[in-house]
């Protein structure tokens, strides 16, 4: 799945294992461009698409169901202009994937956690801040995965040093650093990387008799 960038019209695409596109559509009204993200966020087995508008108009946030049986949309941050970074994953460990929103550059540094309730609304379950409420560097967020529920990573978006922290589902501290020397003031893009969990998925790999590499 692909979105645009920032002042681009935000269009949406989808690509099987080959490459080949097998749909796409306009997230918004607005050309701001298309943040992405996806998670089953109603626990029906499948991802929903989660679209967020980048900076020039309000944020506004998506979540549809690829054949639009659902959908739900929201300003998670008001009339803020500055755009929204977004995530999803289980961060509670209830085996259902909860929405992550942060604002991003001229916002305050407000990570909220949304969770569909029993009307198909999302609604603000956790919220905090990643780093001291004077920030307004923007916040990005990534997804850990976890035993005991995802933990979420976070790093300045589009200015202040390399800080990159990871937090339970409540605001709660597991660990941070500095990264690159703590020289970069622009801004660091994150994301994870389960080594564990690629080392167990290979060991338990093995060839079948035409050779190829089953799981």
């Amino acid at each position: 799945m692909t979105g645009t960038g920032a002042g681009a019209a935000p269009d949406v695409e989808l690509y099987d294992g080959t490459g080949a596109r097998t749909t796409g559509f306009y997230a918004h009204s607005s050309n701001t461009g298309a943040r992405v993200a996806s998670g089953d966020l109603n626990g029906d087995g499948q991802a929903e698409i989660i679209t967020a508008e980048g900076p020039g108009a309000p944020s506004h946030v998506v979540a549809r169901s690829l054949d639009g049986a659902f959908s739900s949309s929201f300003q998670p941050y008001g009339s803020f202009h500055g755009g929204v970074n977004v995530a999803a994953g289980d961060v509670d460990g209830d085996n259902v994937d909860e929405l992550i929103t942060a604002a991003d550059a001229g916002g305050g540094p407000h990570v909220i956690v949304w969770d569909l309730d029993g009307s198909g609304h999302l609604v603000a379950k956790l919220g905090w801040y990643a780093y001291a409420g004077g920030f307004r560097g923007g916040v990005n967020v990534a997804l850990s995965r976890a035993q005991s529920g995802d933990y979420m990573l976070t790093a300045p978006a589009s200015w202040g040093g390399p800080h990159i922290r990871a937090l339970r589902s409540s605001g709660t501290p597991i660990f941070e650093f500095t990264t690159y020397g703590g020289n970069p003031t622009n801004g660091v893009n994150i994301a994870f990387l389960s080594q564990v969990g690629t080392q167990n998925s290979t060991n338990q790999n093995s060839s079948n008799q035409n050779g190829t590499t089953t799981s």
